[in-house]
């Protein structure tokens, strides 16, 4: 995945006041019942998951923006069930502290180091 930053809504974010916000995450929910990112093979675990990757990002030339493709991306909102997704495919609550934001970007979707999941979270995602 490939976060355009957006610098405004960045510092909006930062300067919010808040500890922290409930990002919203897609996972895969495998035969093995444990939850796996879609995109990478991260096994998520109940408390902090981190970015398991350097921060890297690149001033993508086509598109005239910088952009970051490694950490957590999570949306801000919680989104609709995607013709995209498979059945396997859950949408988990995850808290997201706002000391750990990396960026914000264009379309309702952030970057972070690290984000929470709650047990609660994360038991409702295995029994669905």
């Amino acid at each position: 995945m490939c976060l355009f930053v957006h610098y405004r809504k960045t510092l909006k974010l930062r300067k919010s006041g808040k500890q922290f916000i409930t990002g919203y995450k897609i996972v895969d929910k495998r035969n093995d019942n444990c939850l796996y990112s879609m995109f990478f093979s991260h096994k998520w675990a109940i408390g902090f998951n981190n970015a398991y990757v350097k921060i890297e990002n690149h001033y993508n030339e086509k598109y005239n923006k910088l952009c970051i493709d490694n950490g957590i991306h999570v949306f801000l909102y919680k989104p609709n069930r995607h013709d995209f997704m498979e059945p396997y495919e859950k949408i988990i609550p995850v808290r997201c502290y706002l000391n750990d934001l990396i960026a914000v970007g264009r379309h309702g979707d952030a970057v972070f180091r690290r984000v929470y999941l709650s047990k609660q979270s994360y038991d409702k995602a295995i029994k669905c």
